[in-house]
């Protein structure tokens, strides 16, 4: 099996092309909230309906519908945003998401910095 391309990407969903674009989330008392730069209105309203928690690991994958990925995969980071769960997240993602080329993951500069990402 062959490793998938993996970007991360704080600009914005608009410019993002890849097969799938990961965002995590995170639990609160009022449903999943997504971590992200952008907002995604749209999504977010979403997630509720199809049942997602944004328990620890939890992925659901969705149809796009802002940005130029193909699908777009919610990744739970349960209660708290640390690195050490953002990490944790997004190599159960890779795994969870194996067989496609590419997947970008878009997250805030704050977390860039957080995982050494970016300076």
């Amino acid at each position: 099996m062959t490793a998938p391309n993996i970007t991360f990407n704080s600009d914005g969903a608009g410019s993002i092309s890849g097969d799938v674009l990961v965002l995590g989330a995170v639990q609160s008392a009022d449903g999943p909230t997504l971590f992200a730069s952008d907002s995604f209105p749209k999504l977010q309203a979403q997630l509720a309906l199809v049942g997602f928690s944004a328990k620890a690991d939890e992925l659901v994958r969705l149809p796009a519908i802002e940005g130029s990925a193909t699908s777009v995969a919610i990744i739970g980071l349960g209660k708290d945003a640390s690195a050490k769960a953002i990490r944790s997240a997004a190599g159960s993602a890779v795994r969870q998401l194996a067989g496609n080329a590419t997947l970008v993951f878009g997250c805030g500069r704050d977390v860039d910095s957080a995982l050494g990402c970016c300076p």
